[in-house]
């Protein structure tokens, strides 16, 4: 009976032991995330906030002063290049007042009553007189004399009508603004706001990226537009601070980004190709300032002394010390050199874990 008491309590010790060993070769491997580091594109780039606002409409001028017989547009409406926009009545510069070019009320009104009257003398005379609708289609092509006859305002280009002025008829237009301004349909740009320490990196041309909480669902891509020549004082959170306004365009704007948004910009300066870079958190520096990273070789973990240089998005450019595929350690805090490696992840420029 005692001889079965031992048999089972040595194999008891046995079995126990061998759990045991199998549990600490497997706390001797160090399990980590990795990424495989091969060249790649990289991008610097300047980050700047801004808002979304209107392009800038074309404006339409008419090119005699008069008064305003129809209007055919409304606001807000979407018109067409050539599309009529209103008919004017032109005062010629004898019915004038004063020395000055733009007529009084009083006169502005006399000439277009006097256009009423004649217009409906001619309804009244037969079909054999020219109707006003002809005089005026007629005028337009031929460029009569101002003060005689009616002439159309056309849209200089597709897009929305964004003001109307004067915006009644009977109402005087003169030469000096704009009757009507027509911006194009969907067109928005950003003015951004870019610290005096970045600005010379800038030029005209450059892509810009575009993201913006009204619009989070969507991100937008354009280029300098416009650099402006002069610095001004901005409030930001932190104080006050030296700024210069660049604008940028929005290629195909959706409907989702509106004038007045607030927009981020990410503006690429340069491009590097075939370089190696390694996360942030990668790089560690020992008591000399001198960094290095882990790397798996053959399983077990190597410590790497590299020289880095510039900083990405997406971590450091390393000039010296590794090669092209090589398997860098990303989280290296709980790794000695030598310890034995199971790591994760073997595609080209990602993390896994």
């Amino acid at each position: 009976m005692k001889k079965y008491v031992l048999l089972y309590t040595f194999t008891a010790i046995m079995v126990a032991a061998i759990l045991m060993s199998g549990q600490a070769m497997k706390n001797s491997v160090t399990r980590v995330t990795t990424v495989k580091v091969t060249p790649s594109t990289a991008e610097d780039t300047v980050t700047c906030t801004g808002k979304v606002e209107s392009f800038p409409g074309n404006d339409v001028y008419a090119t005699d002063p008069g008064v305003v017989q129809k209007i055919y547009v409304r606001v807000g409406e979407k018109v067409t290049a050539g599309q009529a926009i209103m008919d004017i009545l032109p005062i010629s510069s004898s019915s004038t007042t004063s020395s000055a070019a733009v007529p009084s009320y009083n006169s502005a009104y006399e000439a277009y009553a006097a256009y009423l009257s004649r217009s409906q003398s001619q309804s009244s005379a037969g079909a054999g007189e020219t109707s006003s609708s002809d005089t005026q289609s007629s005028n337009f092509s031929s460029g009569s004399e101002a003060g005689s006859k009616i002439y159309t305002l056309k849209a200089s280009n597709s897009g929305i009508v964004e003001s109307l002025s004067p915006s009644s008829t009977g109402a005087y237009v003169g030469v000096e603004k704009p009757s009507a301004v027509i911006r194009n349909e969907n067109g928005v740009q950003v003015r951004l706001s870019v610290d005096e320490s970045q600005v010379s990196n800038l030029k005209e041309g450059q892509k810009v990226q575009i993201s913006g909480v009204g619009f989070k669902n969507s991100v937008y891509t354009g280029s300098i537009e416009s650099i402006s020549s002069e610095a001004k004082q901005a409030i930001s959170t932190t104080g006050q601070e030296t700024v210069v306004e660049v604008i940028a365009s929005v290629k195909k704007p959706g409907s989702d980004i509106r004038p007045g948004f607030t927009a981020k910009a990410k503006i690429t300066t340069s491009q590097s190709n075939h370089i190696l870079i390694v996360p942030y958190e990668a790089v560690r520096e020992d008591s000399q300032e001198n960094e290095f990273v882990f790397c798996v070789v053959n399983g077990r973990a190597k410590k790497v002394s590299i020289v880095t240089g510039r900083e990405f998005d997406n971590g450091f450019e390393v000039k010296s010390g590794i090669r092209a595929n090589d398997l860098v350690i990303t989280d290296p805090d709980d790794v000695s050199e030598g310890a034995k490696i199971v790591s994760f992840g073997t595609a080209a420029g990602e993390t896994h874990g």
